[in-house]
Order: C-alpha cells, then structure tokens, then sequence
C-alpha cells in the first residue's frame, strides 16, 4: 500500500466500500439509527512510508481526495458510489430481515420499502479477506415468487460511477445466485 501498488490499492478501495455497505445494512437489520460509515476522505499522512500504513488500510479507507489546502474534492473513490447507491435504494424503507440460509456464509437481507421487496446479499468471508484471495464465492437458492430479478452488483471498481446490473430469469420462481464479498441488490421483475 505505502509503494502505492495500483492493483492492491483498488483493491482496498472496492473492498472499503463493500465492507461499508456490508456495515450498513447490518445496522440498520439491527435497528441502529446512526452509525458511522467511513472517513469522509483519506488520510495521505498515513500513507507515507515514514508511518509504515500504521493506521492499516484506513489511510486508504476514505471516499473522497480532498485539497487538503482548498479543501475541494479532487477525486471520489469506489465508497462515495457505494454510499449513493445504498442510500437510493434504502431511501423510505420500513424494515430489513436477515433470511437464515443453509450456509453461515451467505448473508441475506430481506428490504421492504413503500410496499415493495428487493433483497441485498453478500458472501461472508468469516475472516480476514486478502487481494490474492481472488474472489471466494457461494451459490444460494433464493426464493423470489417472480420468472425474473435484476441483479446489481455495489460499486466497487475505481472510476466507476453507475452500477453494473443482470436480467436473471428464476426457475419457478427461485433465483439461483453466486455471491461473493461485494454485496448484490436483488430486484423482483
């Protein structure tokens, strides 16, 4: 991280802002009003050899670049995308429910918002996650009651700004997912 390796770097940064949603969501499944999400911005001290990433990938951890002299934003990282996304789609919702599955590994969240239903799941690693893990995955069975859901992937790729999203027809009715560390939205067509 402190020889500023671009492939470990944004690496982190799309694991901040999946863990950060991870987060969210669990607090709000736990009825937590606030919580704190990240840092607004990095921490460039940090990242100096001088401190040796000290502070571990917080250095790195924030959603923004910021002037430190201006204070203008100079750039906006995978975290600040992820937060937008979550906060479009919880915006009004009335109660989320972990679903219990057959794996421990597989965290699934029932959302209900103004009478409507979508879900968001991810695989739990259930422990430390590291960039040569590559992207450890499960499949889950999750009964939706349509033909069809759209599945959007959280925003976690540096420079990109609008979520990646799939037409997934169900067999009757159940949709068959692969989940990994980053967090699908899972919308009923």
């Amino acid at each position: 991280m402190v020889d500023n390796d671009r492939k470990t770097v944004d690496w982190t940064r799309g694991f901040v802002a999946a863990d950060q949603v991870q987060r969210a969501i669990v607090a709000a499944e736990q009825n937590k009003k606030l919580i704190n999400l990240a840092f607004t911005a990095d921490v460039p001290a940090a990242q100096t050899k001088i401190f040796r990433a000290a502070a571990g990938i917080s250095a790195w951890g924030g959603a923004l670049e910021i002037n430190i002299f201006t204070g203008k934003v100079q750039k906006k990282y995978p975290l600040f995308y992820a937060i937008k996304q979550m906060m479009s789609h919880l915006s009004g919702y009335t109660s989320i429910k972990q679903i219990p599955q057959k794996d421990a590994r597989a965290r699934v969240y029932l959302v209900s918002r103004k009478g409507e239903k979508f879900w968001v799941a991810w695989r739990d690693p259930k422990g430390v996650l590291l960039p040569e893990d590559g992207k450890p995955s499960i499949r889950v069975r999750l009964s939706t009651g349509t033909q069809a859901v759209t599945v959007e992937e959280v925003i976690t790729q540096m420079g990109q700004e609008v979520p990646q999203s799939r037409h997934l027809t169900t067999q009757g009715s159940v949709a068959n997912l692969t989940l990994t560390h980053a967090p699908v939205y899972i919308f009923p067509e």
